[in-house]
């Protein structure tokens, strides 16, 4: 793979993540059922093994947003 590939890659990944980020805030500010909020840590989760190589320092604070 490329280092472009690799870039857009993580960039995409990010967008993810800030999405489900926003999603989960939203959520636990309007009541969302706790298994509602298990599905979208759960998704977090699956989008932070897509990276290629290595995993972004940025993604850190991710993985322990979308822990269990």
């Amino acid at each position: 793979m490329s280092m472009f590939s690799e870039l857009a890659v993580e960039s995409e990944v990010q967008d993810y993540c800030r999405e489900i980020e926003n999603l989960l805030q939203e959520g636990l500010d309007n009541g969302m059922s706790p298994d509602a909020i298990q599905v979208l840590k759960k998704v977090g989760r699956f989008a932070l093994t897509r990276f290629e190589w290595t995993t972004p320092e940025w993604a850190g604070k991710y993985r322990t947003m979308f822990e269990d």
